[in-house]
C-alpha cells in the first residue's frame, strides 16, 4: 500500500512539474516573442529616422526645402529720445521677415558643407546601437559592415565637396536600409516604400551625374 501511495505521489508530482514546466517556458516564450517585437518596431523607427535623414542631406546639396519661405532676422538700430535724462541712448530690436524661398531660382551650386558634414556625423554615432539592434534580429553582419564603409565615402565626399558623389552614395546608403528591413519586417507594404525611395533617390542622383540609362533603370 505504501508503495501504491509513493507511486502515486511522484506520478502526480512529475505531472505538476510537466505542466508548471510547459507555463514557464510558455511564459519565457511569449516574453521572448514580445521582446523580438519590441526590438523590430524599434529597428523600424531607427531606419525611417536614417531615412530621411539621407533625404535630408541629398536635398541640401540641391538647395531643396520642402518649405517655400524662409525667416530672415535682421537687427534695426533705434535712438530713443525720450529718455528721463535726456540722454540719447542706442537701443536695437529685433525684427523678422519672411522671404520667398524660391526652388526654382536658387542656386543648386551653393551649399553648406559644413552643415552636410555636421549631419554625416551624427548618422556615425546613432550607427552602433542601430547596427547592435539589427544584429539581434540576425540582419547580414556583411551588410552592415558595408554602411560603415559607404560612411567613411560619404566623409571623403563631404570633404572633397563632390556633389554628384556625395549623392550617389547616399542613395547607396538608403539601399542598404531598403536590405535591412526585408530581412525582419513583415511589413510588404512598408518595405515596398523603403525600395521605391531608394529608387526615387537613384534617379534623383543619376539626374546629376547625367546617366541617363541608368535614371530609365530605376524610373
Amino acid at each position: 500500500m505504501k508503495k501504491y501511495i509513493i507511486t502515486i505521489i511522484i506520478l502526480v508530482t512529475i505531472i505538476l512539474l510537466s505542466v508548471g514546466g510547459y507555463f514557464i517556458y510558455a511564459n519565457v516564450k511569449t516574453n521572448e516573442s514580445n521582446n523580438v517585437d519590441m526590438l523590430k518596431s524599434k529597428c523600424i523607427s531607427e531606419i525611417e529616422f536614417l531615412s530621411s535623414n539621407i533625404i535630408s542631406m541629398m536635398n541640401e546639396l540641391n538647395n531643396i526645402s520642402y518649405s517655400n519661405f524662409k525667416v530672415t532676422n535682421n537687427k534695426i538700430e533705434i535712438n530713443d529720445e525720450d529718455q528721463k535724462n535726456s540722454i540719447e541712448n542706442d537701443k536695437e530690436i529685433n525684427s523678422s521677415n519672411i522671404v520667398n524661398n524660391d526652388i526654382l531660382t536658387s542656386d543648386k551650386n551653393k551649399f553648406n558643407w559644413n552643415s552636410l558634414k555636421s549631419k554625416i556625423e551624427n548618422m556615425y554615432s546613432v550607427w552602433p546601437t542601430v547596427m547592435m539592434d539589427l544584429t539581434i534580429l540576425n540582419v547580414n553582419k556583411d551588410d552592415l559592415i558595408k554602411y560603415n564603409n559607404i560612411l567613411d565615402q560619404i566623409i571623403k565626399d563631404f570633404e572633397n565637396e563632390d556633389k554628384k558623389l556625395s549623392l550617389i552614395h547616399l542613395a547607396d546608403l538608403h539601399n542598404l536600409l531598403s536590405i535591412y528591413i526585408k530581412e525582419f519586417c513583415s511589413d510588404n507594404q512598408k518595405i515596398s516604400n523603403f525600395i521605391v525611395k531608394t529608387n526615387i533617390l537613384y534617379s534623383y542622383a543619376n539626374i546629376e551625374t547625367e546617366d541617363w540609362n541608368k535614371l530609365k533603370e530605376y524610373i
